[in-house]
């Protein structure tokens, strides 16, 4: 969890210098096959098994001031991203559980970190299949398709987009 706590604190730091942001985390589903891009995240560490450094909380608050399981909530138009990708012939569609696991970890810090700059910061996190299930050149694809779409939605909101 410390390494989560590490990464989203360099990428605040990335972000401070821009006049807009957008962090997408992207994590395996090993049980999906299809695309999720998830709605929320949760203030709860409640990990079944430990992660790599051997971290294994359990029913912990990610987030001191905001209660334990308080959903925190993404600000961008999901499902109609989702619509998008489906169009572009991606199988994609919104979720809102992000598990509570480094996923959730990591989404929950972005998604806290964003709040503090509305309508500036933005946090999407997206679970993907793994290759066994959809192709690394399909997921390369979905990936720019998703992209793309972020920042057609950002500068239509008049906001600067730029790509680090």
């Amino acid at each position: 969890m410390a390494a989560a706590v590490e990464g989203v604190s360099r990428l605040e730091e990335e972000a401070a210098a821009a006049l807009c942001s957008c962090v997408v985390h992207l994590g395996v589903d090993s049980r999906s096959t299809a695309f999720r891009l998830e709605r929320c995240a949760f203030n709860d560490a409640t990990f079944r098994v430990p992660d790599e450094r051997g971290c294994c909380p359990s029913a912990e608050r990610l987030l001191s001031c905001l209660p334990f399981g308080a959903r925190l909530d993404a600000k961008l138009p999901l499902d109609v991203l989702a619509a998008a990708l489906r169009a572009e012939g991606h199988e994609c569609e919104a979720g809102s559980d992000p598990g509570r696991f480094v996923c959730n970890c990591l989404y929950a810090l972005s998604l806290h970190q964003a709040a503090h700059h509305p309508g500036r910061r933005f946090a999407l996190f997206v679970h993907v299949p793994p290759f066994s299930c959809i192709s690394r050149e399909t997921q390369l694809s979905f990936v720019c398709a998703l992209l793309s779409l972020l920042a057609h939605h950002l500068s239509s909101q008049g906001l600067a987009v730029s790509y680090t």
